[in-house]
């Protein structure tokens, strides 16, 4: 009795939506799970190129041609859109070709300051003899010898001049150096001496050549100085330098002591006083605080500051 009241209070729904089969954890059919799965949706452009044939390609061109007359059979101005489409058709291109457009800039001209076709870059040949350094890859290293070759006039019909920088602390210096070497330790002194306008009037076939004790630290990083300065000056004509000519003396002034004639490469009485000398101790440090000092001013301000009343 009971049942029957619940029977007839329950309301019965009925309907046609669609149940979603039950499966088992056994069961791996999916056949009919077809309703519920998502349809792939192609573009128009898809279906095209899926069941497009060469016979409707041409239909397409004919159809194209027709829309851009009028009944009259007059042709009709074509709408900017079509207009795209013909252009982006009719543009073709070899393969590994770029269109004009895509061209990268550095193929057509290096350089915007310099107008016209771009002329080929050839490796630069120094005019001294070289030896391979490990420690300097990137710097034009030459021997002692080559040194007393320039000293004694080898190489006066290759050079018009050359200058011998001896990157040392003053103690250094005055102990003894190279013949005719011009003491300049500082960065602010190498730059006065070679980077005014003056001095870039000299001929691009002046060398300059750098030492300090063993050519390890001071020197290697005075010569990376004057090239980086150098290609900033003349950024407008790279690969143009004023002195293309910067060598680094191997194993700096003890090497030379050691190895070469004294009498031609060396300044009258020269001897051989080393950076860390026990008498020099006190101006070794003072020398090297100063020396950390340029480094850190330079880094900071720039070189059309630094020397912006001497340019005028």
């Amino acid at each position: 009795m009971g049942d029957e009241n619940d029977d007839a209070c329950t309301p019965q729904v009925t309907g046609t939506a669609p149940m979603t089969p039950k499966l088992s954890r056994t069961q791996s059919d999916m056949s009919g799970l077809g309703s519920v799965q998502r349809r792939r949706v192609l573009t128009h452009s898809s279906k095209r190129a899926l069941f497009s044939s060469p016979e409707s390609a041409l239909d397409s061109d004919s159809k194209r041609a027709r829309s851009l007359t009028d009944e009259s059979g007059r042709r009709r101005k074509p709408t900017a859109f079509q207009e795209a489409i013909a252009d982006s058709e009719s543009n073709s291109f070899k393969e590994n070709e770029l269109p004009p457009a895509l061209v990268p800039s550095v193929m057509i001209n290096r350089s915007l300051s310099s107008p016209g076709p771009s002329t080929p870059l050839h490796a630069y040949t120094p005019l001294l003899p070289l030896i391979k350094s490990s420690k300097h890859p990137d710097l034009n290293v030459i021997s002692p010898s080559t040194v007393e070759k320039l000293l004694d006039g080898t190489y006066n019909d290759v050079l018009h001049t050359f200058h011998l920088i001896d990157c040392r602390f003053q103690h250094e210096f005055l102990g003894g150096t190279l013949r005719g070497a011009r003491s300049l330790a500082l960065p602010q002194h190498v730059e006065a001496a070679f980077f005014q306008p003056q001095a870039l009037r000299a001929s691009t076939r002046t060398a300059l050549i750098l030492f300090c004790e063993f050519s390890a630290e001071r020197a290697p990083k005075m010569a990376r100085h004057i090239r980086n300065l150098d290609r900033r000056i003349h950024a407008d004509v790279y690969p143009t330098l004023h002195y293309p000519e910067v060598y680094v003396i191997d194993g700096g002034y003890k090497h030379c002591f050691e190895s070469v004639n004294h009498d031609v490469c060396l300044s009258p009485a020269a001897a051989y006083v080393p950076m860390n000398h026990p008498d020099h101790v006190d101006a070794c440090k003072m020398e090297l605080s100063g020396l950390r000092s340029s480094w850190k001013q330079l880094r900071s301000t720039p070189f059309s500051k630094r020397h912006a009343n001497k340019w005028c």
